[in-house]
């Protein structure tokens, strides 16, 4: 429940710029993970402990990932 508390927000703003990724034609879920990574790496009170498996970073690339998938529905 601790972890949660640390990633939703991170969660949160991945899901909306994946699904964004994801409806751009030519684009793909390695795109929204990279930018969800990166966004949630400039959104952190502790960037610096992003290279050593910061839990917000995991959860952010992840969902980022995941919601691509269903974007790219939108155009198919």
């Amino acid at each position: 429940m601790v972890e949660y508390k640390k990633i939703w927000k991170a969660v949160l703003r991945s899901c909306g710029i994946g699904t964004f990724i994801g409806i751009l034609p030519a684009e793909g879920a390695t795109v929204a993970l990279m930018i969800g990574y990166l966004e949630a790496k400039r959104w952190s009170k502790t960037p610096e402990e992003f290279s050593n498996g910061a839990v917000e970073g995991v959860a952010g690339a992840q969902a980022a990932n995941n919601a691509a998938t269903g974007g790219a529905m939108v155009p198919t």
